[in-house]
Protein backbone atom coordinates (compact mmCIF):
# COMPACT_ATOMS: atom_id res chain seq x y z
CA UNK A 1 0.00 0.00 0.00
CA UNK A 2 1.56 3.26 -0.47
CA UNK A 3 1.04 4.76 2.18
CA UNK A 4 3.50 1.93 3.49
CA UNK A 5 6.04 3.27 1.20
CA UNK A 6 6.42 6.79 3.22
CA UNK A 7 9.23 6.24 5.94
CA UNK A 8 8.94 9.95 7.00
CA UNK A 9 7.47 13.18 7.52
CA UNK A 10 6.78 16.33 9.61
CA UNK A 11 5.29 18.82 12.20
CA UNK A 12 5.36 22.79 13.63
CA UNK A 13 6.71 25.18 16.00
CA UNK A 14 6.58 28.78 17.24
CA UNK A 15 9.38 31.63 17.15
CA UNK A 16 9.94 32.90 20.99
CA UNK A 17 12.21 35.33 22.41
CA UNK A 18 11.32 34.37 26.17
CA UNK A 19 7.80 34.42 24.38
CA UNK A 20 6.34 34.72 20.32
CA UNK A 21 8.09 36.14 18.03
CA UNK A 22 6.00 38.97 16.62
CA UNK A 23 5.91 37.06 13.60
CA UNK A 24 2.47 35.45 15.03
CA UNK A 25 0.84 38.74 13.78
CA UNK A 26 0.78 37.76 10.41
CA UNK A 27 -1.55 34.59 11.47
CA UNK A 28 -0.18 31.44 10.58
CA UNK A 29 -2.08 28.29 9.18
CA UNK A 30 -1.48 24.69 10.01
CA UNK A 31 -2.79 21.47 9.49
CA UNK A 32 -2.09 19.45 12.80
CA UNK A 33 -0.05 19.91 16.14
CA UNK A 34 3.20 17.47 15.99
CA UNK A 35 1.62 15.49 18.92
CA UNK A 36 -1.62 14.77 16.54
CA UNK A 37 -0.16 14.23 13.79
CA UNK A 38 2.83 11.76 15.61
CA UNK A 39 -0.53 9.95 17.37
CA UNK A 40 -2.44 9.49 14.82
CA UNK A 41 -0.31 7.85 12.61
CA UNK A 42 -4.89 30.02 -18.26
CA UNK A 43 -5.04 31.83 -20.88
CA UNK A 44 -1.03 32.99 -21.64
CA UNK A 45 0.18 35.62 -19.50
CA UNK A 46 0.76 39.14 -20.60
CA UNK A 47 4.46 40.12 -19.72
CA UNK A 48 4.90 42.31 -16.07
CA UNK A 49 5.28 46.37 -17.16
CA UNK A 50 8.48 47.77 -16.79
CA UNK A 51 8.70 50.45 -13.88
CA UNK A 52 11.82 50.99 -10.75
CA UNK A 53 12.26 47.63 -9.12
CA UNK A 54 13.95 47.85 -5.47
CA UNK A 55 17.24 46.98 -5.62
CA UNK A 56 18.47 44.36 -3.06
CA UNK A 57 20.88 45.77 0.04
CA UNK A 58 23.42 43.17 0.55
CA UNK A 59 23.63 42.71 5.01
CA UNK A 60 27.77 42.44 5.91
CA UNK A 61 28.67 39.12 6.65
CA UNK A 62 28.09 37.73 10.58
CA UNK A 63 31.21 36.85 12.14
CA UNK A 64 31.92 32.98 13.40
CA UNK A 65 29.54 31.05 16.11
CA UNK A 66 31.52 31.46 19.11
CA UNK A 67 31.25 28.99 22.04
CA UNK A 68 29.21 29.87 24.98
CA UNK A 69 25.55 30.65 25.32
CA UNK A 70 23.86 32.63 22.57
CA UNK A 71 22.62 36.13 23.07
CA UNK A 72 19.19 37.00 23.04
CA UNK A 73 18.24 38.98 19.54
CA UNK A 74 16.08 42.00 19.01
CA UNK A 75 13.66 41.01 16.85
CA UNK A 76 12.32 44.16 14.72
CA UNK A 77 8.59 44.76 14.22
CA UNK A 78 6.92 43.73 11.42
CA UNK A 79 4.23 44.92 9.20
CA UNK A 80 1.00 43.11 8.93
CA UNK A 81 0.13 41.56 6.34
CA UNK A 82 -3.10 42.60 4.44
CA UNK A 83 -5.62 39.82 3.93
CA UNK A 84 -5.60 39.28 0.23
CA UNK A 85 -8.62 39.58 -1.70
CA UNK A 86 -10.81 36.48 -1.95
CA UNK A 87 -9.99 34.70 -5.60
CA UNK A 88 -13.68 34.81 -7.85
CA UNK A 89 -14.92 31.12 -8.04
CA UNK A 90 -14.74 29.43 -11.20
CA UNK A 91 -18.09 27.60 -12.60
CA UNK A 92 -18.90 24.37 -10.84
CA UNK A 93 -18.82 20.94 -13.03
CA UNK A 94 -20.94 18.16 -12.17
CA UNK A 95 -18.60 15.55 -10.31
CA UNK A 96 -20.18 11.80 -9.70
CA UNK A 97 -17.20 10.90 -7.23
CA UNK A 98 -13.97 12.91 -6.24
CA UNK A 99 -11.87 11.62 -8.25
CA UNK A 100 -13.91 12.61 -10.83
CA UNK A 101 -12.38 16.25 -10.70
CA UNK A 102 -8.71 15.16 -11.49
CA UNK A 103 -7.98 12.66 -14.40
CA UNK A 104 -4.56 13.76 -15.76
CA UNK A 105 -1.85 11.86 -15.06
CA UNK A 106 1.29 13.02 -12.56
CA UNK A 107 4.25 13.72 -15.07
CA UNK A 108 6.78 11.35 -14.91
CA UNK A 109 9.81 12.19 -12.51
CA UNK A 110 8.06 14.20 -10.03
CA UNK A 111 8.88 12.89 -6.82
CA UNK A 112 8.72 13.30 -3.07
CA UNK A 113 12.29 13.10 -1.81
CA UNK A 114 12.63 9.90 -3.92
CA UNK A 115 9.49 8.52 -3.88
CA UNK A 116 7.20 8.74 -6.91
CA UNK A 117 4.90 11.45 -6.80
CA UNK A 118 2.03 9.25 -8.81
CA UNK A 119 2.55 6.37 -6.37
CA UNK A 120 1.92 8.59 -3.35
CA UNK A 121 -1.44 10.19 -5.43
CA UNK A 122 -2.75 7.20 -7.26
CA UNK A 123 -4.80 6.15 -4.44
CA UNK A 124 -6.34 9.46 -3.84
CA UNK A 125 -7.07 10.08 -7.17
CA UNK A 126 -9.08 7.02 -7.25
CA UNK A 127 -10.59 7.18 -3.83
CA UNK A 128 -14.53 7.65 -4.12
CA UNK A 129 -15.53 6.84 -0.70
CA UNK A 130 -14.97 8.79 2.77
CA UNK A 131 -14.31 6.80 5.43
CA UNK A 132 -13.77 8.73 8.18
CA UNK A 133 -12.84 12.65 8.76
CA UNK A 134 -10.55 13.86 11.32
CA UNK A 135 -10.58 18.30 12.22
CA UNK A 136 -6.84 18.23 12.29
CA UNK A 137 -6.37 20.89 15.38
CA UNK A 138 -4.02 23.35 16.04
CA UNK A 139 -4.30 26.26 13.33
CA UNK A 140 -6.59 28.63 12.23
CA UNK A 141 -8.22 27.14 9.40
CA UNK A 142 -10.36 24.35 8.13
CA UNK A 143 -8.01 21.46 7.76
CA UNK A 144 -9.12 17.82 7.52
CA UNK A 145 -7.92 14.68 7.46
CA UNK A 146 -9.62 12.21 5.71
CA UNK A 147 -9.89 8.42 5.20
CA UNK A 148 -11.10 6.65 1.70
CA UNK A 149 -12.11 3.37 1.33
CA UNK A 150 -9.27 1.96 -0.74
CA UNK A 151 -6.73 3.00 2.19
CA UNK A 152 -5.73 6.15 0.69
CA UNK A 153 -5.66 9.05 3.10
CA UNK A 154 -4.97 13.09 2.98
CA UNK A 155 -5.12 16.76 4.35
CA UNK A 156 -8.05 18.13 2.83
CA UNK A 157 -8.36 21.92 2.45
CA UNK A 158 -11.63 23.44 1.50
CA UNK A 159 -11.93 26.96 -0.02
CA UNK A 160 -13.61 28.96 3.36
CA UNK A 161 -13.66 32.37 4.72
CA UNK A 162 -10.34 32.37 6.00
CA UNK A 163 -8.62 34.51 3.50
CA UNK A 164 -5.40 33.59 4.54
CA UNK A 165 -6.32 29.78 3.16
CA UNK A 166 -6.36 29.62 -0.41
CA UNK A 167 -6.27 25.77 -1.76
CA UNK A 168 -5.23 26.80 -5.22
CA UNK A 169 -1.72 28.33 -4.07
CA UNK A 170 -1.46 25.15 -2.14
CA UNK A 171 -1.10 23.16 -5.48
CA UNK A 172 0.81 26.32 -6.90
CA UNK A 173 3.54 26.01 -4.23
CA UNK A 174 3.66 21.72 -5.36
CA UNK A 175 4.09 22.66 -8.59
CA UNK A 176 6.46 25.00 -8.52
CA UNK A 177 8.59 22.88 -6.16
CA UNK A 178 8.58 20.42 -8.77
CA UNK A 179 9.59 22.64 -11.66
CA UNK A 180 12.80 23.47 -9.66
CA UNK A 181 13.35 19.97 -9.49
CA UNK A 182 13.01 20.32 -5.00
CA UNK A 183 10.89 17.63 -4.47
CA UNK A 184 10.41 18.98 -0.56
CA UNK A 185 6.30 20.33 -1.00
CA UNK A 186 4.25 17.47 -0.33
CA UNK A 187 1.99 16.14 -3.46
CA UNK A 188 -1.64 18.04 -4.19
CA UNK A 189 -4.44 17.32 -6.34
CA UNK A 190 -7.51 19.57 -6.55
CA UNK A 191 -10.58 17.21 -4.69
CA UNK A 192 -14.23 17.91 -4.39
CA UNK A 193 -15.94 16.73 -1.43
CA UNK A 194 -19.59 16.22 -0.31
CA UNK A 195 -20.90 17.97 2.78
CA UNK A 196 -23.54 14.97 3.24
CA UNK A 197 -20.06 12.57 3.55
CA UNK A 198 -18.40 15.21 5.76
CA UNK A 199 -20.58 15.34 8.06
CA UNK A 200 -21.61 11.58 8.45
CA UNK A 201 -18.34 10.27 8.89
CA UNK A 202 -16.58 12.82 11.42
CA UNK A 203 -14.94 10.92 13.97
CA UNK A 204 -16.05 11.40 17.35
CA UNK A 205 -13.66 13.88 19.01
CA UNK A 206 -14.40 16.16 15.63
CA UNK A 207 -17.80 16.41 16.15
CA UNK A 208 -18.18 19.12 18.35
CA UNK A 209 -16.53 21.25 15.57
CA UNK A 210 -19.32 19.90 12.72
CA UNK A 211 -21.15 23.72 13.53
CA UNK A 212 -17.33 25.36 12.49
CA UNK A 213 -16.99 23.42 9.78
CA UNK A 214 -20.80 24.58 8.34
CA UNK A 215 -20.15 28.16 9.23
CA UNK A 216 -16.62 28.33 7.63
CA UNK A 217 -16.13 26.16 4.41
CA UNK A 218 -17.25 27.42 1.38
CA UNK A 219 -20.46 25.14 0.45
CA UNK A 220 -20.94 25.34 -3.65
CA UNK A 221 -24.61 23.36 -3.58
CA UNK A 222 -23.85 21.12 -1.04
CA UNK A 223 -19.96 20.19 -1.44
CA UNK A 224 -16.87 21.84 -1.03
CA UNK A 225 -13.65 22.39 -3.71
CA UNK A 226 -10.49 22.40 -2.03
CA UNK A 227 -7.39 20.78 -2.79
CA UNK A 228 -6.07 17.60 -0.87
CA UNK A 229 -1.82 16.27 -0.38
CA UNK A 230 -0.50 13.33 0.76
CA UNK A 231 -0.83 12.20 4.33
CA UNK A 232 2.77 12.91 5.80
CA UNK A 233 2.46 10.07 8.51
CA UNK A 234 5.14 11.38 11.04
CA UNK A 235 6.00 14.83 11.36
CA UNK A 236 8.87 16.40 13.69
CA UNK A 237 10.00 20.40 14.91
CA UNK A 238 12.84 21.01 12.25
CA UNK A 239 15.96 21.50 14.17
CA UNK A 240 19.40 22.90 13.38
CA UNK A 241 22.23 22.04 16.32
CA UNK A 242 19.39 20.97 18.41
CA UNK A 243 17.51 24.13 18.15
CA UNK A 244 14.06 24.54 16.32
CA UNK A 245 14.24 26.89 13.02
CA UNK A 246 11.73 28.81 14.10
CA UNK A 247 12.78 29.82 17.73
CA UNK A 248 15.25 32.25 18.45
CA UNK A 249 18.38 30.05 19.07
CA UNK A 250 17.91 28.15 16.66
CA UNK A 251 17.53 31.07 14.16
CA UNK A 252 20.45 32.54 15.25
CA UNK A 253 22.83 29.57 14.91
CA UNK A 254 21.35 29.23 10.89
CA UNK A 255 21.84 32.45 10.28
CA UNK A 256 25.16 32.50 11.23
CA UNK A 257 26.03 29.39 9.39
CA UNK A 258 24.67 30.86 5.92
CA UNK A 259 26.68 33.88 6.85
CA UNK A 260 30.24 33.86 4.01
CA UNK A 261 33.01 33.09 6.00
CA UNK A 262 31.20 31.10 8.85
CA UNK A 263 32.55 28.13 10.36
CA UNK A 264 30.74 24.95 9.55
CA UNK A 265 31.03 21.19 9.90
CA UNK A 266 30.66 18.65 6.74
CA UNK A 267 27.66 17.03 8.41
CA UNK A 268 25.89 20.49 8.65
CA UNK A 269 25.82 21.64 5.05
CA UNK A 270 23.11 19.10 4.06
CA UNK A 271 20.81 20.25 6.84
CA UNK A 272 22.11 24.28 5.58
CA UNK A 273 21.72 23.87 1.90
CA UNK A 274 18.29 22.94 2.21
CA UNK A 275 17.30 25.89 4.85
CA UNK A 276 18.93 27.80 2.33
CA UNK A 277 16.71 26.25 -0.43
CA UNK A 278 13.48 27.06 1.62
CA UNK A 279 13.99 30.62 2.17
CA UNK A 280 14.45 31.09 -1.48
CA UNK A 281 11.86 29.20 -2.28
CA UNK A 282 9.68 30.88 0.36
CA UNK A 283 10.82 33.97 -1.08
CA UNK A 284 9.95 33.06 -4.76
CA UNK A 285 5.79 31.90 -3.49
CA UNK A 286 5.74 35.13 -0.84
CA UNK A 287 5.31 32.89 1.60
CA UNK A 288 5.00 34.91 5.19
CA UNK A 289 3.69 32.00 7.15
CA UNK A 290 7.11 29.54 7.43
CA UNK A 291 8.05 31.16 11.03
CA UNK A 292 4.73 32.22 12.30
CA UNK A 293 4.10 28.78 14.18
CA UNK A 294 4.18 25.05 13.18
CA UNK A 295 5.34 25.10 9.40
CA UNK A 296 8.98 24.60 9.61
CA UNK A 297 8.84 20.72 9.68
CA UNK A 298 11.88 18.09 9.02
CA UNK A 299 11.51 14.13 9.10
CA UNK A 300 11.42 11.84 11.50
CA UNK A 301 15.27 11.14 11.13
CA UNK A 302 15.86 15.11 11.43
CA UNK A 303 17.43 14.85 7.85
CA UNK A 304 14.71 16.17 5.27
CA UNK A 305 12.85 19.42 5.52
CA UNK A 306 9.56 19.58 4.10
CA UNK A 307 7.41 22.71 2.98
CA UNK A 308 4.20 22.08 4.22
CA UNK A 309 1.17 24.69 4.45
CA UNK A 310 1.59 27.10 1.53
CA UNK A 311 -1.88 28.12 1.72
CA UNK A 312 -0.56 31.71 2.22
CA UNK A 313 1.37 32.70 -0.39
CA UNK A 314 1.69 33.90 -3.85
CA UNK A 315 0.64 37.64 -2.88
CA UNK A 316 1.19 40.16 -5.41
CA UNK A 317 4.86 41.99 -3.84
CA UNK A 318 6.58 41.92 -6.96
CA UNK A 319 9.65 42.77 -4.33
CA UNK A 320 8.59 40.35 -1.34
CA UNK A 321 6.82 40.80 1.66
CA UNK A 322 9.66 43.03 4.10
CA UNK A 323 9.72 40.48 6.30
CA UNK A 324 10.94 37.99 3.50
CA UNK A 325 13.45 40.16 2.24
CA UNK A 326 14.88 40.29 5.61
CA UNK A 327 15.16 36.71 5.66
CA UNK A 328 16.79 36.52 2.09
CA UNK A 329 18.76 39.29 3.68
CA UNK A 330 20.75 36.34 6.22
CA UNK A 331 21.32 33.89 3.27
CA UNK A 332 24.28 34.40 1.93
CA UNK A 333 25.42 30.90 0.75
CA UNK A 334 23.43 29.20 -1.41
CA UNK A 335 23.17 26.03 -3.88
CA UNK A 336 24.65 26.57 -7.28
CA UNK A 337 21.98 23.63 -8.65
CA UNK A 338 19.03 25.93 -6.85
CA UNK A 339 19.79 28.74 -8.60
CA UNK A 340 20.62 27.91 -11.85
CA UNK A 341 17.36 25.84 -11.28
CA UNK A 342 15.62 29.85 -11.09
CA UNK A 343 17.02 31.05 -13.54
CA UNK A 344 16.27 28.83 -15.57
CA UNK A 345 12.57 29.02 -14.17
CA UNK A 346 10.29 30.20 -17.77
CA UNK A 347 6.74 31.95 -17.84
CA UNK A 348 5.98 29.31 -20.21
CA UNK A 349 6.70 26.57 -18.01
CA UNK A 350 4.67 28.17 -15.11
CA UNK A 351 1.55 29.28 -16.97
CA UNK A 352 1.17 25.44 -18.38
CA UNK A 353 1.65 23.91 -14.78
CA UNK A 354 -0.97 26.58 -13.31
CA UNK A 355 -3.48 25.44 -15.33
CA UNK A 356 -2.95 21.73 -15.79
CA UNK A 357 -5.33 19.13 -14.30
CA UNK A 358 -6.96 21.86 -11.85
CA UNK A 359 -10.15 20.39 -11.70
CA UNK A 360 -12.84 23.00 -10.51
CA UNK A 361 -10.53 24.98 -8.39
CA UNK A 362 -9.30 26.31 -12.46
CA UNK A 363 -5.82 28.25 -13.55
CA UNK A 364 -4.01 28.11 -9.97
CA UNK A 365 -2.23 31.68 -10.43
CA UNK A 366 -3.74 34.55 -11.67
CA UNK A 367 -1.96 36.64 -14.33
CA UNK A 368 -0.85 39.18 -12.25
CA UNK A 369 0.44 36.84 -9.39
CA UNK A 370 2.61 35.31 -12.14
CA UNK A 371 3.80 38.54 -12.73
CA UNK A 372 4.89 39.33 -8.98
CA UNK A 373 6.36 35.65 -9.18
CA UNK A 374 9.03 36.15 -12.28
CA UNK A 375 9.75 40.11 -10.35
CA UNK A 376 10.90 38.57 -7.06
CA UNK A 377 12.71 36.17 -8.91
CA UNK A 378 14.70 38.57 -10.86
CA UNK A 379 15.20 40.22 -7.46
CA UNK A 380 16.17 37.16 -5.80
CA UNK A 381 19.14 36.74 -8.87
CA UNK A 382 20.28 40.26 -8.74
CA UNK A 383 20.20 40.06 -4.68
CA UNK A 384 22.75 36.74 -5.48
CA UNK A 385 24.70 38.04 -8.22
CA UNK A 386 25.47 40.78 -6.04
CA UNK A 387 26.60 38.67 -3.07
CA UNK A 388 28.83 36.73 -5.45
CA UNK A 389 30.49 40.08 -7.21
CA UNK A 390 31.25 40.86 -3.57
CA UNK A 391 32.12 37.75 -1.64
CA UNK A 392 33.69 35.55 -5.17
CA UNK A 393 31.63 32.43 -6.09
CA UNK A 394 33.76 30.09 -3.62
CA UNK A 395 32.18 31.67 -0.43
CA UNK A 396 28.55 32.00 -1.88
CA UNK A 397 27.73 29.10 -4.00
CA UNK A 398 28.28 27.16 -1.02
CA UNK A 399 26.53 24.01 -1.96
CA UNK A 400 27.30 22.34 -4.98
Amino acid sequence: MVLELATVFVAGGAMVVGGRWALQELGGTRTASAAERTESVAPPVAAPSPGPVAQPVLPEPVPPVLAGPVPPVAVPPLLPLAAPAPPEQPALAPSPSPAAEHTESTPAGWAFHGVSDAELLGPLRAATTVTEVRFNRGGSSVSLRVDFENGARGSFKPEQIDPQTTPRKEIAAYRLDRLLHLGCVPPSIPMVLERDDIMKTLEKDSIVLRGRIKREVTWKKGRALGEIAWWIPVILPARFRGERLDHDAGALLWWKALSVRSRVTEPEKAMLSQISNMILFDFLTNNTDRFSGGNALMSEDRKLLYYMDNALSFMPDRDGHDKLQRFLGRVQRVSRKMIEEIRGLTREDVVAEMGRDTGVLGQLLTAREVDALFSRRNHLLRYVDKLVDKYGEAEVYYFE
